[in-house]
Parts: C-alpha cells; sequence; structure tokens
C-alpha cells in the first residue's frame, strides 16, 4: 500500500509540473553469482553457502528540465544453495528531483523506500519440548524516508534553504522497536570568494519510538546548530565540514496495565516466604519475558512439566495488573543531555581518479533498539580507471553507534495465593501458588553499543556502453553489547562476480 502511494506521487508530480516532454525510461538487469562465509550471521558456528542474485533495474527521469527527476526501483531475487528458508526478495525504491520556477525559486525531493530480510539464525521449541535452531528469513526491517525543501537565491552571493522531513523504521521482530521521526532545518550559506563558502543552519528533530517487551514508549526530541564551511582548498584539494552543539531530551511513558495468567506454581530456589515462579501471557506458551531466579516476580516461558494438571483454570484465569504506585519514581523519566553533531570531508582528485575521506557523528534511528542514538562513522573511497575498459575501487566504512538514553524495564511482581479464608492456595501437586499482584521495575539498560567495519575491493571490466563484468570482494565485522556486558561480534566474507546489461534510454 506504501508503495502504491508512493508510486502515485511521483506520477502527480510529474504529470501536473511539467510538460510531456524528454521524459525516458531506462531498463536493465544485474545477475550475480557468489558465496557468503557466514550466511546466517551467527556469532558461533558460522555457515558458508552460494548464492544467486537477479535484480531487475527500472530507471524514471528527466534530465535538463525545468523539472528534473531520477526515479529507481531495484526488486532483489536471492536465492541460496544449500541453506533453506531464506530465498527472498528484498526492495528497495529512491528517487529525487527538483522544479526551477526562477532564477531565484528551487523545489526539491529525496525519497528512499527500503524493505529487507533479516536472515538470521532463529531459536524455536519444536513439538517435543527441545529447543531447535532453524534458519530463518521472517523478520523484515523497512525504512521510508522523505525530504521536501526549498532553496532560494537571496543575493549574488548569499542563499538560503529550507527542509522538512520525515523517515519510518518498521520491524516484524520482537527485539526491534519501531520508530518515526520529523525534523526541520533551516540553512543560509555565503559566498565569500570564489574558492571559500560559509554557512550557519539549525534544526529540530523529534523521534517516537513505540512500546517493546522490555520498555515503554519513549520520545526524543533534539535541536542542533553548526557552523558550516566549503573549501576549495587547490585544483586537486577541498574540504568541506560543519559542526555545533546539539541537545537531546528524552521523554519514557508509563508502562500500560498488562494481562497476564493469574497463577503460578512458585519455583525452588526461591528465598523463604517470598513467592516467585514463572507467569505467561495467557494462552500459555505464547510471549515469554526473561527469566529472574529468587526474585518475587513472575516471570518467563512455562516447561512441560508445568502445563499441567493443577488448580482448574489457573493457567487460563487472567489478571490485569496496572503500575505499582510505589514505582511511579522509577517511570516516565525525563533526561537531558548535550553533544554535538559532526560533518567533515576531504576530496583529493588526481588526473584520472579520486579519493574521498569523510567523518559524520549524527543523531540515528537506533538500528532498531532503543531511544535516542548518536552514530559515528569514518569512511575512504579511493576510485581509479587503469585503462579505457578496466576500472578498480577500494572503499572502507568503520561506524560505532551508542545509545543516549536509557531503557526501562517492568516486570510483574508476585504476591503468595490465597483462598477466601485466607488458606495458601497450592496445585494439585502440593505446589504453592502465587498470584499476579502489579508491574514494577526490573532493570535499566543504561547503554547500546555497536560497531561495524566493512572493506570493499571492487574491480569493473567494461564490455561497451551498456554492459560491464564486476568482481567485488567484501568483508564485514560487527560487535554488539548491552549495558557494559561481554561484546558479541560475527564476521562475514562475500565474494561476487556479477553481469551488468542496462538497455538503451527510451524517450516517451
Amino acid at each position: 500500500m506504501r508503495l502504491r502511494l508512493l508510486l502515485y506521487f511521483w506520477c502527480l508530480l510529474m504529470c501536473s509540473v511539467t510538460t510531456a516532454k524528454a521524459h525516458e525510461v531506462q531498463l536493465g538487469i544485474n545477475s550475480e553469482l557468489g558465496f557468503q562465509s557466514n550466511v546466517l550471521k551467527t556469532v558461533i558456528d558460522p555457515k558458508a553457502d552460494g548464492i544467486f542474485i537477479l535484480t531487475p533495474i527500472l530507471k524514471l527521469s528527466q534530465p535538463q528540465e525545468a523539472f528534473s527527476y531520477n526515479i529507481e526501483y531495484r526488486p532483489r531475487f536471492s536465492a541460496y544453495m544449500t541453506t533453506k528458508g531464506i530465498n527472498g526478495v528484498d526492495h528497495l525504491l529512491r528517487g529525487e528531483g527538483s522544479y526551477e520556477f526562477d532564477a531565484k525559486d528551487t523545489l526539491f525531493f529525496r525519497t528512499d523506500f527500503l524493505r529487507t530480510r533479516q536472515i538470521r539464525n532463529e531459536s524455536v521449541i519444536d513439538a517435543t519440548g527441545q529447543p531447535l535452531t532453524v534458519s530463518s528469513a521472517n523478520g523484515t526491517s523497512q525504512q521510508f524516508f522523505l525530504e521536501v525543501g526549498w532553496e532560494r537565491s537571496l543575493s549574488a552571493r548569499t542563499f538560503g534553504t529550507a527542509s522538512v522531513g520525515y523517515d519510518r523504521w518498521d520491524y516484524t521482530t520482537e527485539d526491534n522497536i519501531d520508530n518515526q521521526g520529523f525534523r526541520g532545518e533551516v540553512a543560509f550559506n555565503h559566498v565569500l570568494k570564489e574558492t571559500f563558502i560559509v554557512g550557519l543552519n539549525a534544526g529540530a528533530r523529534y523521534r517516537s519510538f513505540a512500546a517493546s517487551r522490555v520498555s515503554s514508549p519513549s520520545y526524543n526530541t533534539t535541536l542542533n546548530m553548526n557552523l558550516s564551511f566549503d573549501y576549495r582548498i587547490s585544483e586537486k584539494w577541498r574540504l568541506r565540514g560543519a559542526g555545533g552543539p546539539a541537545g537531546v531530551f528524552v521523554e519514557e511513558q508509563d508502562p500500560a496495565s498488562l494481562t497476564v495468567s493469574r497463577f503460578a506454581p512458585t519455583l525452588a530456589g526461591c528465598e523463604d516466604g517470598i513467592p516467585c515462579g514463572r507467569l505467561w501471557s495467557p494462552p500459555p506458551a505464547t510471549e515469554c519475558a526473561p527469566s529472574f531466579s529468587g526474585l518475587p516476580l513472575l516471570l518467563g516461558c512455562p516447561t512441560s512439566s508445568q502445563v499441567g494438571p493443577g488448580v482448574p483454570g489457573f493457567l487460563t484465569d487472567t489478571s490485569t495488573v496496572s503500575l505499582d504506585p510505589s514505582q511511579v519514581d522509577f517511570f516516565g523519566q525525563r533526561t537531558r543531555s548535550l553533544t554535538y553533531f559532526l560533518n567533515f570531508s576531504l576530496v583529493r582528485r588526481f588526473e584520472k581518479g579520486l579519493a574521498t575521506a569523510s567523518f559524520i557523528r549524527n543523531e540515528d534511528a537506533g538500528n532498531g533498539f532503543g531511544t535516542s542514538t548518536i552514530l559515528n562513522s569514518v569512511s575512504g573511497q579511493f576510485k581509479y580507471p587503469l585503462s579505457e575498459f578496466w576500472d578498480i575501487s577500494l572503499f572502507a566504512l568503520y561506524t560505532f553507534r551508542e545509545s543516549v538514553a536509557n531503557l526501562q524495564g517492568s516486570a510483574v511482581s508476585a504476591r503468595a495465593a490465597v483462598d477466601a479464608g485466607g488458606q495458601p492456595l497450592t496445585d494439585q501437586a502440593g505446589r504453592q501458588l502465587a498470584e499476579a499482584d502489579a508491574l514494577v521495575a526490573t532493570r535499566r539498560i543504561s547503554n547500546f553499543e555497536q560497531q561495524v567495519g566493512l572493506a570493499e575491493f571492487r574491480l569493473v571490466r567494461k564490455l561497451g556502453p551498456n554492459s560491464r563484468f564486476q568482481f567485488f570482494l567484501v568483508y564485514y565485522n560487527q560487535r554488539d553489547r548491552n549495558s557494559g556486558s561481554a561484546w558479541r561480534s560475527f564476521d562475514s566474507v562475500t565474494g561476487v562476480v556479477s553481469y551488468v546489461y542496462t538497455f538503451d534510454p527510451y524517450q516517451l
């Protein structure tokens, strides 16, 4: 549905703002054959496999007109040779365009839609109650981004830009958190001389995170102001940069009431006089929370021995519990933090090639984890034509993602279950029953950290104006941890040979 609306929006722009002139359609195909050393992105016991990828390419464009645009759609069909359950299709749709009203005013837009499958190992419980690890591509990650802006020439040397943007991240896996963000920015730039431009921009961003199994909804507001410059040092060197302070304000919402199983049998190993057990959302064996042993809490998943005869209805009898009034101070937190954003790039041009290096520090959607997040990235790229037919390129990237605010978790506290006469309730096995009491704070994830390193080597052989062979080798490493725990990491090597063919553009 979202995809159809986006295509309708683009069609509306093209049909209403422009004349039927110089529109181009271009088709192409990209076929890839390669291998991956860790197709399921596992920390231990990686599995290698071969992969075949087929990517049709559709481009719509109108260059060199008052209204110019470029729209591209690439569905990506991937098939693995031996690993079952992870074949499928990913989608990429992106576009950009501008409309020049006159010599002073220009309207522009940029948009992206990305839907990818999260391929991984997934643990499930089979029919006998035993844990089983299977290959899975059921989880998906979906991103939508749209920016619309206005650029105006204020004088021969000064121009200003105002823009608004919206982005949304949706996940089908419970460990990731859906979120959406709105932003607005105003920027002014002034040409001091032909080789030196200075600027000032200010922006505000608002992001809301949905509730998850370990956190309540939260809301972030980020205010930022940057000074910027663009300095052409010489014909070969160019330096660009922007930076300034940023304030991050986070508000967490109190957890909503929760409907859970009312009773659970107490467990061995609990402190004397303190009821503890396992509690699951009805029906049994669906959503399960982490276990906390030795605490007066009802948490975790039922085992085959617990899902048995007991007090009639103790598995199906439900209770709605709300936040314990004594726990209010642990929730609804409002935090403030002061940080900074930076964006620097250095470009070196050679007689034939090009080298770039950049550092970016900015607000991020959190990659599906938690509340406000800062993303630091360092990258470098080198491109060079070896001859008329051969091109080579190298690319390296390092990112460090860290959460700014805390995640608040909740659980269900327990009390001893008694009948109307005050006598303890037991199941048929004689086990004392615990009864759900209220929601309480259990833990705070103070920080999430993730590091990603990537290196790519690419070699291109041009066969003609419309076709080329490509060989690329990619090394990928990812490390992450919660609250100072031990790092969990995995790496993967991908090698691919591809053939790309694009047909000549067809003018509508």
